[in-house]
């Protein structure tokens, strides 16, 4: 007999862009001819989130805050979407102290 409680199951973090960026808070610019994405930007107050292909497989993503640099990373999906979520969590925190 199992206890599974199936429906407490944890909700997946995103592996991929198109499911990173699934949000209303995204903007997406595409390709007219290919339709394929070319950025994707997230702006929350006074931070902003870019990205952007490199080249098969491999996205940039940068982090900004009031037009300053902040981080920067170029990787496969899973590994960018992992430092994209880890950078909400930093800007979640930096707004909660104030």
């Amino acid at each position: 007999m199992s206890s599974e409680n199936h429906t407490a199951a944890p909700r997946q973090a995103p592996r991929t862009l198109a499911e990173l960026t699934a949000g209303p808070s995204w903007t997406i610019e595409r390709s007219p001819t290919t339709g394929q994405w070319s950025t994707a930007e997230w702006r929350g107050g006074s931070w902003q989130i870019g990205l952007t292909p490199v080249r098969h497989g491999v996205v940039a993503a940068m982090l900004w805050s009031s037009d300053q640099l902040v981080d920067h990373v170029r990787g496969g999906e899973a590994s960018v979407c992992a430092k994209v979520l880890g950078w909400f969590g930093d800007i979640a925190r930096q707004r909660s102290l104030g």
